[in-house]
């Protein structure tokens, strides 16, 4: 019984924290490899996901992940 209790709470534990868990902004810039030119309206998504944006103009993008 003590056992079943302790992993009870562990799992609040937890799922509490990942509730709570801050969202990150992730940013960047695109350039492509031959000629280092920032590429402009290039899709990123966030793997597994359906959340996704498009680079600007000079090749950055901001993505809240």
């Amino acid at each position: 019984m003590k056992k079943k209790l302790l992993n009870f709470l562990w799992g609040l534990i937890i799922v509490g924290l990942n509730a709570y868990a801050p969202n990150r902004t992730t940013a960047g810039a695109l350039t492509g490899s031959e000629d280092g030119l920032p590429l402009r309206g290039v899709s990123v998504v966030v793997k597994g996901t359906k959340m996704g944006t498009q680079t600007k103009a000079a090749g950055t993008y901001s993505i809240k992940v």
